[in-house]
Formats: C-alpha cells, sequence, structure tokens
C-alpha cells in the first residue's frame, strides 16, 4: 500500500507537473503570439507610413498638374472671349484698300478700336477718285463703315502727286 501510495503520489506530482508545463507552455504560446502581432503590426505601419507618403505624392503632383490645366483653361477661355469681341481687322483693312489703284501708293494707315485712317498718294486724280468711290459704297448701314471723313486732300505741284488722307469708322 506503501507502494501504491507512493505511486499515487507519484503519478499525482507527474500530473501536476505537466499541468504547470501545460500553463507554462500555454503562455509561452500567448506571449510568442502576443510578440508577433506587435512586430507584424509595426511592419505594417511602417508600409501603410510609405504608402501615405507615396499618396501625398502623387495627390501634390496631380494637384499641381490640375491648377497648371485649370489656368490654362482659364487662359484660353479669356483669349476665346478677346477673340470673340474683336473686329477682325485684315478684313477690314483690306477692305479700306481694295480699291487702291495700281499708281496709288500708300503713305500711311492707323488703326484704333473704331476707325481706320489711310493716307495715300498718286500721280493719277481719278485713282484716287476710284478709291473714294469703293469705300463710299462699303459706307452703309448694310456695309462694313458707319462713317467715311475725308480729312485732308493735298496737291504736291513739285512732284505732281494727290494725296489723300480718309478715316473711315467701324459698324
Amino acid at each position: 500500500m506503501v507502494q501504491r501510495r507512493k505511486q499515487g503520489e507519484t503519478s499525482e506530482r507527474l500530473r501536476i507537473l505537466s499541468i504547470r508545463l501545460a500553463y507554462i507552455f500555454v503562455a509561452l504560446t500567448i506571449v510568442i503570439s502576443v510578440v508577433f502581432f506587435i512586430l507584424s503590426r509595426d511592419s505594417t505601419a511602417a508600409t501603410l507610413q510609405a504608402q501615405q507618403n507615396q499618396t501625398e505624392t502623387a495627390i501634390m503632383l496631380l494637384k499641381d498638374k490640375a491648377s497648371s490645366i485649370f489656368l490654362l483653361k482659364k487662359r484660353i477661355a479669356l483669349a476665346s472671349s478677346i477673340l470673340k469681341s474683336r473686329k477682325n481687322y485684315d478684313v477690314l483693312l483690306s477692305s479700306t484698300l481694295s480699291g487702291l489703284g495700281a499708281d496709288t501708293r500708300v503713305d500711311t494707315y492707323s488703326i484704333t478700336s473704331k476707325t481706320i485712317s489711310v493716307t495715300a498718294s498718286s500721280s493719277n486724280l481719278s485713282s484716287l477718285n476710284s478709291w473714294l468711290d469703293t469705300l463710299k459704297t462699303q459706307t452703309n448701314p448694310k456695309g462694313l463703315f458707319s462713317k467715311l471723313s475725308i480729312d485732308n486732300f493735298i496737291l504736291d505741284t513739285k512732284s505732281g502727286l494727290y494725296s489723300l488722307s480718309i478715316t473711315v469708322t467701324f459698324l
């Protein structure tokens, strides 16, 4: 019986020892799991920080591009509105000079927002007269010009040149 008792005590000690070892292994497993979790979380935080930095950089680049595109669109819209409101000066100038003869030369011309002033000279008075007639036909409510003014008419007796200065006002 003593032996049985000793054997029972020994088996009881072994059982307690095995329970303690089981607790120790469970505790060790928990500690190791927590350590691995913390370590993996820290590397995830670093990865997330790197991704955040990349995203912020991409947003900054896109913001710069978007602001450049916005400024370009604004400038194009402004230029378009200016071009729409602007007179077609090349057509107006060519219409003004269309009746000039081959023997007539343009001495000066100036363009403002509402008028074109031209001084032309010729040795042939009929060339200046036909130019003036052409301008008169274009000066009416349906033409290009609303008003035709003769500013100056000069005859240079030494050179035999007639000089005519006119101003036309746009519609």
